[in-house]
C-alpha cells in the first residue's frame, strides 16, 4: 500500500488499489470494508490524530459509525501490532470481543505482523479466547523488510506480488 516512503507518516504516499487486502478481495469476488489509518496500532494513535484501534473500529471517519450488521462481515482479518511496543492483549481482547459481538457469526483471522512484533501476544490470543471463530497466521517469510522504506510497512508491489498470493489459500 505504500507507493513511496518520500517523508515520515506521509499517507498521502499510501494507495488502497496496492493493498493484499484490496487484492484478495478483489480475487474472492468479495464486498470488503478496510480499515486503516496511517501509523495508528492498538495501543498507538496515528497521523492526523487518529485515536488507537479501540476508539476507531467501529469507525468510518470521524463522526461516522461503522455498522457490523446488514449485512455482517464473513470474515474479519487484523494485520495490528507494527506500530505498537507495549503489551497489546488486553485492548486487542477487547477490540476483537465487541466486534465479536456485533457479528456473533464472523470469523476472525488474526495475522501476525509482518515484522513478527506481538507473535506470541497473537498466538496466545486465539487459544484463550474460547472462541472456534478466532484464527491466527504467522506471516513468517512473507515480506521481505528492503521492500520497504522503513523495514515494517511493505511497497505496493510487495503487498501485490508476495503477500497477497500468501493469503490467498
Amino acid at each position: 500500500k505504500t507507493v513511496s516512503g518520500s517523508q515520515p507518516n506521509d499517507v498521502d504516499n499510501n494507495d488502497i488499489l496496492c493493498d493484499y487486502a484490496y487484492a484478495v478481495a478483489t480475487a474472492c469476488d468479495a464486498e470488503v470494508g478496510i480499515v486503516g489509518f496511517g501509523g495508528t496500532g492498538i495501543l498507538t494513535a496515528g497521523v492526523g490524530s487518529v485515536p488507537a484501534l479501540p476508539t476507531t473500529y467501529n469507525s468510518i471517519f470521524s463522526g461516522v459509525t461503522r455498522s457490523f450488521s446488514g449485512p455482517a462481515p464473513d470474515l474479519v482479518i487484523y494485520n495490528e501490532g507494527t506500530n505498537d511496543s507495549a503489551s497489546i492483549t488486553a485492548a486487542f481482547t477487547g477490540v476483537v470481543n465487541a466486534i465479536r459481538t456485533a457479528a456473533p457469526s464472523s470469523k476472525h483471522l488474526l495475522l501476525i505482523p509482518f515484522n513478527g512484533a506481538h507473535a506470541a501476544e497473537s498466538f496466545s490470543f486465539c487459544s484463550w479466547s474460547g472462541s472456534p471463530y478466532c484464527t491466527s497466521c504467522d506471516t513468517t517469510g512473507w515480506f521481505d523488510g528492503a521492500d520497504s522504506s522503513d523495514g515494517l510497512h511493505p511497497y505496493g508491489y510487495a503487498h501485490l506480488g508476495s503477500i497477497a498470493p500468501k493469503l490467498f489459500p
